[in-house]
């Protein structure tokens, strides 16, 4: 029995869990909260934004997402992009990939529940969670933005949609790399 992403991410915090507390109740080697935390701390060392955005994705964690915000900010920056509109689109980025409800057609796992796990859930291609549409995107940016100036639909999906999905794919693919690592630490610990 593997534990899923989210009940570590769930009951990493000491203050849920008491002290010496299985998380397996009837297993042959139950996790203790004390083993959770170490293996957070390792996978975090070696993918600390995945694990950032794993912690603000599900456990809805302020200051890990505010980090995530500002580590999209700077590379938006570093592309040229203005100041302004970086932290807008880092905003909206992180706004997808951290905010975005759950797909309630497949309960957020992204296969289709009635094909019997073969096919992507139609609803959210796959990715468990609802995919905003890009007028949601826009209007996302645009309330981010502390100028005059709101950017238009043709702008934005002339310049700016390229480096916002640039973006997210990145945040997505750094939280899947964090997200197996947990699972790998985790199958080690129960062999």
């Amino acid at each position: 029995m593997v534990m899923s992403i989210e009940r570590v991410f769930t009951r990493h915090c000491p203050k849920s869990t008491s002290p010496g507390q299985s998380i397996f109740r009837r297993s042959v080697n139950p996790i203790q909260s004390e083993d959770i935390l170490v293996i957070l701390g390792t996978v975090q060392h070696a993918h600390p934004l995945g694990v950032r955005v794993l912690n603000a994705q599900i456990g809805n964690d302020h200051g890990d997402r505010t980090m995530v915000v500002g580590a999209i900010h700077r590379v938006l920056v570093d592309k040229q992009i203005e100041n302004d509109i970086a932290r807008a689109m880092a905003n909206a980025v992180v706004f997808e990939v951290c905010d975005a409800p759950a797909c309630q057609t497949c309960r957020g796992n992204g296969i289709h529940p009635k094909l019997g796990g073969i096919e992507p859930c139609p609803r959210c291609e796959g990715s468990g969670r609802l995919n905003p549409s890009e007028r949601n995107i826009l209007r996302v940016i645009n309330c981010h933005l502390t100028s005059e100036d709101e950017i238009t639909r043709h702008r934005f999906r002339t310049k700016l949609y390229p480096l916002y999905m640039d973006m997210v794919d990145k945040l997505l693919v750094t939280a899947n790399e964090a997200s197996h690592a947990i699972r790998k630490h985790l199958k080690a610990f129960e062999e």
